[in-house]
């Protein structure tokens, strides 16, 4: 594309936007060890294990915590705070919903009922 440009001593790619398309689509690209152009439905899925690894077919865990269950979460402490103050907070939650994925998340609800938008793992609390 430079070299055209330097050549004809123009920015105007409109004229040969159909031949840089052709040249990208058949070159042998790196990341999916293939050309696009042979990209087909039926190679796919070795373009995506090529890009992406094999995917990793793990069991989800079980999960800790029921629902319903009271917990507190953990504070985060900075570098000069004391060591011997409480590092959970004094307000209790309840689990409100168990999301299996890997790993779990929990969604948690104050006791008046209001429900909160981060997701927590299973380290950021306890009963």
């Amino acid at each position: 594309m430079w070299k055209f440009f330097t050549e004809k001593n123009t920015k105007r790619y409109i004229d040969v936007v159909d031949k840089l398309e052709y040249s990208y689509n058949n070159t042998w690209h790196r990341s999916i060890q293939m050309t696009p152009a042979s990209v087909t439905e039926t190679n796919q899925s070795q373009v995506w294990e090529n890009l992406y690894g094999k995917q990793n077919n793990k069991k989800v865990s079980k999960p800790n915590y029921r629902l319903n269950d009271t917990v507190r979460i953990s504070k985060e402490k900075l570098l000069f705070e004391k060591g011997y103050e409480q590092n959970w907070t004094r307000e209790i939650f309840t689990i409100h919903q168990i999301i299996r994925r890997n790993p779990v998340v929990y969604k948690l609800k104050d006791l008046a009922g209001e429900v909160i938008r981060v997701l927590f793992m299973n380290s950021n609390f306890k009963k």
